[in-house]
């Protein structure tokens, strides 16, 4: 005879009861544990991906304060170094903030693309 969930139906639960006393009475404690063990599991799982999510919108928050520090800080080297005629150092800063700008239009393209169908 074939079930589908933790306990067996009634007629076989009898049967285990007949065949050991309290063996009926184990089975029904171990499915319950389980269910309160799986139902923990899944509150553990919830509340880790909650922190991780919370940790990662930080990181981003971070990451784009510390592009955007570094963007002006470049685009003030670029200003000083074209009143010191240096064109060479004001490139190089330019260069950099276009490397800032790109890294983040290249991040929000990645996010807002659909994912690849695998075949």
């Amino acid at each position: 005879m074939r079930y589908s969930g933790p306990i067996p139906p009634a007629d076989q639960l009898a049967g285990f009861e007949a065949i050991e006393p309290g063996l009926a009475n184990r089975i029904v404690h171990m499915a319950e544990s389980e269910v309160s063990h799986r139902h923990e599991m899944e509150r553990h799982q919830a509340e880790t991906a909650r922190i991780g999510a919370r940790f990662m919108a930080r990181w981003m928050t971070t990451g784009q304060w510390l592009g955007a520090s570094m963007g002006l800080l470049m685009l003030g080297l670029a200003a000083y170094a074209v009143s010191q005629q240096q064109p060479w150092v004001a490139g190089t800063a330019i260069s950099a903030i276009a490397g800032i700008v790109g890294i983040f239009i290249w991040q929000g393209r990645s996010e807002s693309l659909p994912p690849e169908n695998s075949k």
